[in-house]
């Protein structure tokens, strides 16, 4: 995408010209079956159905409202995979399931399947630009309990969405996983040796591209398809996760950290930068 050009105070883009993107019967007969597939009334209808066009791989990820689906698509996927795992029927006897054994019914956080655990809307304009740019004191009271539902589901391991369990199964290797990188740290941190550099493979060119969405919905669409990814943010130097934790007005940090466990890994980050002495 080339960057606007400021001119009058209004926003121009370079002249350029593009030739047409021949027809393709394939890729077309995909992203309408990929539109249906998100119609789809029935949650389990609908993860298989996005799950089985994905597959095909015939989605044209150079079309920009195939490239819209493809995350509405990820987004999907991301809330229904999990809650397929619906009745209360144990496989084995009277054994509950190995993550129902982890994580005890009872100590999960119940979230209206109406409300789906989403902010509330402003009334009465409707939409959620207030998480952004309100600053009221009942505004950030708001946004305080928004994060303490998100903190409150990563503690317990998970939440009941309607009659459906959600589990987050990844926590604690999450945690596990967190780590300083720095290159003066010594050993409380990590950074690559000489002798990593020289092993790795560095044959593969780097391709920019442009994908809409949000951090997270297009990270996930491009796990989906099968690709290594890392999101990076540029984070608060002063406070771990940002406002996330006093209501303030949501950036990309704060968003990151209410929609996910990344929090969590905050604290664990916070933690060992305080006992490396930073």
């Amino acid at each position: 995408m080339l960057p606007p050009i400021a001119a009058g105070g209004r926003q121009r883009f370079p002249a350029f010209t593009r030739s047409p993107r021949p027809y393709h019967v394939g890729r077309a007969r995909a992203k309408t079956q990929l539109r249906q597939a998100l119609d789809s009334k029935d949650d389990s209808a609908r993860a298989r159905r996005i799950q089985q066009v994905i597959d095909t791989n015939r989605v044209d990820r150079a079309d920009s409202e195939s490239k819209q689906l493809l995350t509405r698509a990820a987004r999907e996927l991301r809330q229904l995979s999990v809650i397929q795992q619906k009745g209360t029927s144990k496989p084995h006897g009277d054994k509950a399931r190995p993550e129902e054994q982890e994580f005890p019914k009872q100590a999960l956080l119940k979230i209206s399947g109406d409300s789906r655990g989403r902010a509330p809307s402003q009334v009465p304009e409707g939409g959620y630009s207030w998480i952004r740019k309100a600053n009221e004191p009942e505004d950030r009271d708001a946004r305080r309990e928004i994060s303490a539902l998100t903190r409150q589901a990563t503690d317990v391991g998970g939440y009941q969405l309607g009659e459906a369990n959600v589990y987050l199964r990844s926590v604690q290797s999450m945690l596990s996983g967190t780590r300083l990188v720095s290159p003066s740290l010594s050993t409380a941190a990590f950074w690559p040796t000489a002798q990593d550099v020289a092993d790795a493979n560095w044959s593969r060119k780097t391709r920019m591209s442009v994908r809409r969405g949000t951090v997270l919905d297009v990270a996930v669409a491009c796990t989906l398809e099968g690709q290594l990814v890392s999101a990076v943010n540029a984070a608060s130097g002063y406070h771990a996760g940002g406002g996330f934790l006093t209501g303030g007005r949501h950036a990309l940090e704060e968003a990151m950290c209410v929609q996910s466990t990344l929090f969590s890994a905050l604290e664990k980050g916070v933690e060992l930068a305080e006992s490396a002495g930073v």
